[in-house]
């Protein structure tokens, strides 16, 4: 006789709890994401990740990831929090934060990367290599690629068009999000982002408050919660994405997880049409001085899942996950 699926996961979470200290919440939602009882064991020694959902001829993966750190959710948060520390790894060229209200000198140390020229230069509405508007794609055609000053001008074009962004969703949230017009059929980042937001995991009881907020933000909020919009860059083997970040940093006063920190993609110049990542700090269920951290990080592409470049940027994004999660790891044994 076959088990109903709830059923089941009670009985791989009994199995898989019965000889680690994994808090049961944490390993429901990685069962029932699609990783094996003998992973989520597993992860108490070594980092555990991979591509556990993913549409065949769709546009959309899930990378789950799962460890155990031996130091208290306090301390790893601390440490986490005041250097970006979760955001950090071997993929990440570039990095700053918005002040509130953002300003131009937040953006002072950004570069874009030079093979975007490349990619502007032969711009047209509904064939671009680069997520613009619009109006973006206009601009593009007006720039004499001829001169000499022509990157240090769409440089700045850029930080500008970066910087209204930010300014704009503190404003009116989702509403700011840019609809690209590179390819024949345009894509609304707040669409996309919807649609991700509505999939989100990890923990039953908080994310139903957060949901919320990812999809209304500004007007509304979660007390005691951390709201910041970050810029970077990021090489993932193929092509550096620029993208800008809104990030929330939740810490409940009381109750499990610790803490949990949503990452909304608001915008990426290349490959993704939309992007979450939840993270999640959990306190060992047998020791105090030990945290497990669940990561979901949730893609939807602007192509099929199974093209060669978008096959690259898995393999990229599902390495960066493990080597953050491996980094972690060693700096606490």
């Amino acid at each position: 006789m076959r088990l109903p699926t709830s059923l089941l996961v009670v009985a791989l979470l009994h199995a898989a709890t019965a000889s680690a200290g994994v808090p049961p919440e944490l390993a429901a939602a990685a069962l029932e994401g699609g990783m094996s009882r003998e992973e989520v064991q597993q992860a108490a020694t070594e980092p555990v990740a991979g591509i556990y959902e993913a549409e065949s001829k769709g546009r959309q993966i899930t990378v789950l990831g799962l460890a155990m750190i031996p130091a208290s959710p306090e301390k790893i948060a601390a440490d986490l929090l005041k250097r970006n520390g979760l955001l950090k790894s071997e993929a990440l060229r570039q990095i700053g934060v918005f002040s509130n209200p953002p300003k131009m000198s937040d953006l002072a140390e950004y570069r874009m990367p030079e093979s975007d020229l490349e990619t502007l230069a032969d711009c047209e509405l509904g064939d671009c290599k680069f997520k613009l508007g619009k109006e973006g794609v206009a601009i593009a055609q007006q720039i004499d690629w001829s001169k000499p000053d022509a990157y240090d001008r769409v440089n700045d074009l850029m930080k500008q068009g970066m910087l209204e962004l930010a300014q704009d969703y503190q404003e009116r949230g989702s509403e700011a999000l840019v609809v690209a017009r590179d390819k024949e059929e345009p894509q609304s980042f707040a669409e996309g982002s919807e649609r991700l937001t509505a999939q989100l995991g990890l923990s039953k009881k908080l994310v139903p408050t957060l949901r919320g907020h990812l999809l209304h933000y500004p007007k509304t909020g979660i007390p005691g919660a951390r709201d910041r919009i970050l810029w970077m860059v990021r090489n993932y083997g193929y092509r550096p994405v620029t993208s800008l970040v809104h990030s929330i940093i939740h810490q409940p006063e009381q109750g499990a997880p610790a803490t949990l920190i949503a990452l909304k993609t608001l915008y990426a110049n290349h490959y993704f049409h939309a992007r979450q990542r939840l993270i999640g700090l959990w306190a060992d269920s047998e020791d105090p001085n030990a945290t497990w951290i669940g990561y979901s990080d949730r893609l939807l592409f602007d192509g099929d899942v199974g093209s060669i470049k978008r096959r690259m940027l898995q393999a990229g994004i599902l390495k960066n996950g493990t080597q953050r999660l491996k980094v972690l790891r060693a700096q606490y044994e």
